[in-house]
């Protein structure tokens, strides 16, 4: 009975090790796939950020030019290559956004051009009402696609 324990040991030894390599090499391995996925959820959105941003920018002199034309009742110079600018940044966004959010974006730069070229806004007499009515849910949109927490 002894020799037979003698000749287990090892056996049990050899295969506890064994164990113990699997579970070692399993927990670095699920905690080094955890951080690969996290890295790459952020980095898709610090590459979401920048577009967002950039249309933002354009979006935000754009709006400046339908305050000017909607107090002055007229056409206000250098607006067409800014609604040029808008529609582009409008389309880069196009190539790394999601659905709801180019939709949001798309709505936000149509009624930005129609504050710029029509004297009177849609449903409204103030053209900041109009165009808060279409940034805010393109800054919804944006939030949402960068993981931003909705605040209460």
């Amino acid at each position: 009975m002894t020799s037979s324990w003698n000749n287990s040991l090892p056996l049990i030894g050899v295969a506890a090790g064994a164990i113990a390599t699997v579970v070692g090499q399993y927990l670095p391995t699920r905690d080094s796939k955890a951080r690969a996925k996290e890295a790459h959820a952020a980095a898709v959105r610090a590459e979401l950020k920048e577009p967002i941003l950039e249309f933002l920018k354009i979006c935000q002199q754009v709006e400046h030019v339908a305050e000017r034309c909607s107090r002055h009742d007229r056409y206000v110079e250098g607006s067409s290559d800014l609604t040029h600018e808008m529609a582009f940044r409008q389309r880069a966004l196009q190539l790394v956004a999601g659905r709801d959010l180019v939709k949001a974006a798309r709505k936000y730069q149509e009624g930005l051009n129609f504050a710029c070229y029509n004297t009177t806004s849609p449903g409204s007499g103030d053209v900041w009402e109009y165009m808060s009515s279409l940034r805010i849910p393109f800054l919804d949109a944006a939030k949402k696609a960068l993981g931003v927490p909705e605040s209460g």
